[in-house]
């Protein structure tokens, strides 16, 4: 593994060049760049970029965080093997690099195919990633594949994928693409865009480089080609949710909220965020970006940031009279002082209790007059009255105050309970045992 300067316009927080290097992992070669220090965070980019991709962002998560952005398999300065462009084998190379670089844990956020890759690298590596950013991406048999049909749904909606098919023909495309590499990803940039000026010079010059190097479309178009593999190895993924929070982000101009519904059948912790913007989120509005995914990382709600309802964040009293915000930080909404924050991410809600149940350590509203306290159960001694769902805990026998007599202070309708026959003699005529130094008590007979 060697390191060296990077290319300048790749810069950390401070203005200096990040660090970049190839390292083996999974039984190819990648290409890197990092920087920054703290808790580690993994960038994947999607297609037809590299992870030049990320270099607006990277300067904003450096200061806090360790970023690594990996070119993945066959694309950048990445080597291009053969096979293994499944999203499952690039996840496990992620997961090698990671795992060489001396990373434990780490949290992933991806875009596009970097999403995809994304998301099974949390889903087949649960005990390293800590958290994932899914930006951008549809994920192959979840209705990937369904919009590469010439329907007016899709047309209209400016989701007909017309290149998806047309990759997947063999040998075709690296005919028609070769040398113009330029014009397809000109084009398949800024039409994908919400804002196409973001697609700057040097970004573009970047990816042509990349992607007219030998092997560089061929890769590309292998990705596309294991699609039918992805969609297997995703839909065995989903049987388990993703117990790790997951931010869901997509442009308003492309694919939208449809990130976060899809993972919903994913993952248990979803929250979804809209930008003003096209497929390229990191590009066209980093600022914006880094706004949600900062506080996302680091467990606190951003503003205007919404819960897994899509409400705005839940906030709950506190035990000094203020407002306790899920995964919050800093002073809590209200007019109270701050309460106590819970940290980490934002966390699915408890299922509401029974009514019965008691919930909370705060005190019981006070009882109606006339309500009789429940006796309480007493070791050895006799089951009280509580509520038969509280465990360990057998109701006693009552029945209603029926006496047309009774002068007791029970208001109407209460409930009295009623002794046991065994533990307490009988009350009025009925039957008497006879005295023991009586001649019928010794001849075993009773007197009426």
């Amino acid at each position: 593994m060697n390191r060296f300067s990077s290319h300048p316009r790749f810069l950390d927080h401070r203005g200096e060049p990040v660090r970049t290097g190839r390292a083996d992992a999974n039984g190819t070669s990648l290409h890197y760049r990092t920087g920054g220090s703290g808790p580690a965070v993994v960038l994947l980019h999607g297609v037809p970029k590299t992870g030049y991709h990320w270099r607006h962002l990277v300067p904003r998560l450096t200061a806090r965080y360790t970023v690594v952005v990996p070119d993945l398999r066959g694309l950048g300065d990445s080597a291009r093997p053969a096979q293994g462009y499944d999203s499952a084998t690039m996840a496990d190379d992620v997961a090698a690099l990671m795992a060489r670089l001396g990373h434990a844990s780490y949290a992933v956020m991806g875009e596009d195919w970097g999403a995809v890759v994304g998301y099974q690298l949390a889903a087949r590596h649960r005990d390293r990633v800590t958290a994932l950013v899914f930006a951008e991406a549809l994920l192959p048999g979840f209705g990937f594949e369904d919009r590469t049909a010439l329907t007016p749904e899709n047309v209209s909606g400016g989701l007909h994928l017309w290149h998806l098919g047309f990759y997947f023909q063999p040998d075709v495309p690296e005919m028609l693409i070769a040398g113009h590499e330029r014009e397809l990803i000109t084009y398949m940039i800024k039409y994908e865009r919400g804002r196409p000026d973001s697609a700057t010079a040097d970004a573009v010059d970047e990816y042509v480089r990349c992607y007219s190097m030998p092997g560089g479309i061929r890769a590309m178009l292998s990705v596309y080609r294991a699609m039918l593999v992805d969609a297997e190895q995703n839909r065995r993924a989903s049987r388990t949710k993703l117990d790790v929070p997951v931010l869901a982000l997509g442009g308003s101009a492309f694919i939208g909220d449809r990130n976060e519904a899809q993972m919903r059948l994913m993952a248990h912790d979803v929250t979804g965020h809209v930008f003003d913007a096209g497929h390229d989120l990191a590009e066209e509005v980093p600022d914006e970006v880094a706004d949600v995914v900062l506080p996302f990382l680091a467990g606190r709600p951003w503003p205007g940031g919404r819960d897994r309802a899509g409400a705005a964040p839940r906030v709950r009293a506190g035990p000094a009279g203020g407002d306790e915000s899920a995964g919050g930080g800093g002073p809590a909404d209200g007019d109270g002082p701050a309460g106590r924050v819970r940290p980490g991410p934002l966390r699915p809600s408890e299922p509401p209790a029974a009514p019965h149940r008691r919930t909370t350590a705060w005190p019981r509203p006070p009882r109606a007059w006339g309500a009789r306290r429940p006796p309480r159960r007493r070791p050895g001694g006799r089951p009280s009255s509580d509520p038969p769902s509280m465990p360990g805990r057998t109701p006693r026998r009552a029945t209603a105050c029926r006496r047309g007599s009774c002068r007791c202070p029970r208001p109407a309708g209460a409930v009295r309970t009623t002794r046991s026959r065994r533990s307490s003699p009988p009350r009025g005529r009925g039957r008497r045992s006879a005295s023991p130094a009586s001649p019928a008590a010794r001849r075993g007979r009773s007197v009426r």
